[in-house]
């Protein structure tokens, strides 16, 4: 695997008071004749969303525990929103009483619908959600797109103690059933390097990278498998968590 080699396309920005300063290398990235995959600061987003992001990291401590998790060490919330675009301006619906979460590649749970734990949904809270998938859609161009889109939405907080480290769902190399996924880290406290991988359709690794605070990347589902790095505690911690924003896109 050769980090140096591998064609990537980098979308950033640095937050300013007065808006992000937005660089965009390729913001194309998503064609079929370019990378398939980006990775940048979530200011890149737009400041709308960027603000967003920012009143979502208060919303990990209300997750839930993961009934699916044997250690107890995920906590999550879950939700569906379904847009449809006239070419230019998103509609967003949430479907606040569906919670199945089936994902037939998924080699942990191959063809098994789970009932997740919904999100903690407050008053106005899910504006910032429809203002963040708004954004991603929007890096996927997506925009054009003349079907429905479903996005199902992930919060998710891994958390670590130095008998328990907490593992990833699926953890090992799988893809997510969608058109494209989005990753974003918001917060970590107290653990080691937590590398994502991500693999070719043949299951060889192509590039290795971690995502601090407020990073993220995006990538084409259909060609690329992708993995994420158990999280351990600081060797002189005994406790920590990463929590991550990730979201699955794919047209009806």
């Amino acid at each position: 695997m050769n980090n140096q080699s591998y064609k990537t396309d980098i979308i950033s920005a640095s937050p300013k008071t007065s808006g992000p300063e937005v660089t965009f290398i390729n913001p194309n990235w998503y064609r079929p004749e370019n990378s398939g995959f980006c990775i940048g600061h979530a200011s890149a987003l737009g400041e709308t969303a960027y603000a967003s992001f920012l009143k979502i990291k208060g919303v990990y401590d209300e997750l839930v525990t993961d009934p699916y998790c044997a250690h107890k060490s995920r906590t999550r919330g879950f939700c569906k929103i379904v847009s449809c675009s006239d070419g230019e301006t998103f509609q967003h619906q949430l479907l606040p009483l569906d919670q199945r979460h089936c994902q037939s590649e998924n080699p942990e749970f191959e063809n098994q619908s789970r009932e997740l734990p919904a999100l903690p949904l407050a008053e106005h809270f899910h504006e910032d959600v429809y203002g963040i998938v708004d954004a991603a859609l929007r890096k996927c161009g997506l925009q054009h797109e003349p079907r429905p889109i479903q996005t199902k939405v992930h919060l998710q907080r891994l958390f670590a103690t130095k008998e328990h480290p907490a593992m990833a769902s699926p953890p090992q190399p799988h893809k997510d059933n969608a058109k494209f996924l989005y990753v974003a880290v918001l917060g970590k406290y107290n653990v080691a390097a937590v590398n994502n991988t991500l693999y070719d359709n043949n299951l060889s690794p192509i590039v290795e990278f971690e995502l601090s605070p407020m990073e993220f990347f995006c990538l084409d589902d259909r060609r690329f498998y992708h993995h994420v790095d158990t999280v351990e505690v600081l060797s002189h911690c005994s406790e920590g968590y990463r929590d991550s924003l990730i979201l699955e896109m794919l047209p009806l």
